[in-house]
């Protein structure tokens, strides 16, 4: 019995794939509104498909090598998770598999007036309810951001939510270079073991215990 447990076990860790990178997406090479969303991104191993789209009112600058919103596109109201103004990343795992988020990795740009707000990012895993994700930070500035936090599902949604102060200026991700993402989701998949195995884990931890009661 210990042997098929071993074996069990041993099979389950092989099925097990890990990887960095769960997606990237660069904007290198165009002006801001030459990229059409929904996008689809660079996947990693045992990632399905990633796709970046936009929701309600968000429109594109006129930014060369990025995309972003001017601060009308973003929207003035205040950071929330209902917030109609949005980037939105939608992950799906390969048949089999699960993600876990752990890093969310962006280079931000901007300019004028309308970047002086804030920003943060919320998830959500199988279709559940959105939930806030890593820290909130100032879009003032012009630099790399990493946003930590965890998140695991088959299904995950992220959502980058802005509110800036005025209709001017811009503020979103920057070209990057084709070494430099300019927007890198980070994490691990994970083998999600069949019914099956599960059945046979559970004999077997079953049948460890009758055999010690036998002993005594």
């Amino acid at each position: 019995m210990k042997k098929i447990l071993a074996g069990i076990a041993v099979l389950a860790v092989a099925a097990a794939a890990q990887a960095d990178l769960l997606a990237s997406w660069n904007f290198t090479g165009s002006n801001s509104t030459a990229w059409s969303l929904p996008m689809a991104g660079t996947t990693g191993e045992n990632v399905a498909s990633a796709s970046l789209s936009k929701g309600g009112d968000w429109e594109a600058s006129a930014g060369a090598n990025s995309l972003r919103a001017n601060g009308a596109g973003w929207g003035l109201d205040p950071v929330s998770t209902t917030k109609a103004d949005y980037l939105q990343v939608d992950l799906q795992a390969a048949d089999g598999y699960e993600m876990t988020v752990n890093e969310i990795v962006q280079l931000n740009v901007g300019s004028g007036t309308g970047r002086g707000g804030t920003a943060m990012w919320a998830a959500s895993a199988n279709g559940g309810a959105l939930a806030a994700f890593g820290d909130s930070w100032t879009t003032a500035n012009t630099s790399s951001k990493t946003t930590t936090g965890e998140i695991t599902g088959s299904q995950i949604q992220l959502r980058l939510l802005a509110s800036l102060t005025a209709t001017g200026g811009s503020w979103g991700f920057n070209g990057g270079s084709a070494s430099n993402p300019s927007l890198q989701i980070n994490g691990k998949t994970t083998a999600v073991p069949e019914p099956a195995t599960m059945s046979l884990l559970g004999l077997g931890a079953l049948a460890m215990v009758i055999r010690r009661k036998l002993s005594k």
